[in-house]
């Protein structure tokens, strides 16, 4: 959806979310997509995609499964196979 998309659905006052649950698959969507491309998740911290900070959603994951916290929580047991799958490196 484009911002001007949003924008008009906005100003119409939609009330739209998105489960967190849909946006992690979303974007490893996109994580996929780049292991296909260039073969590893190795993504500079400030790569973009579809205006998606690849880059900091990747090591925000690493940091979930390395340093898990109240805060910023945990990967689930099916999001780090998923991830392992792609050969993302942990450290």
């Amino acid at each position: 959806m484009t911002k001007e998309q949003i924008i008009k659905l906005e100003l119409l006052k939609i009330k739209w979310s998105l489960k967190i649950k849909d946006n992690w698959d979303s974007i490893y969507i996109l994580c996929v997509n780049y292991f296909n491309k260039f073969g590893g998740l190795n993504v500079q911290r400030n790569y973009v995609a579809n205006n998606i900070n690849l880059g900091q959603w990747i090591y925000n994951q690493k940091r979930k499964h390395n340093n898990p916290s109240p805060k910023s929580g945990k990967l689930k047991v099916e999001q780090i196979k998923k991830l392992e799958e792609l050969n993302i490196q942990w450290t």
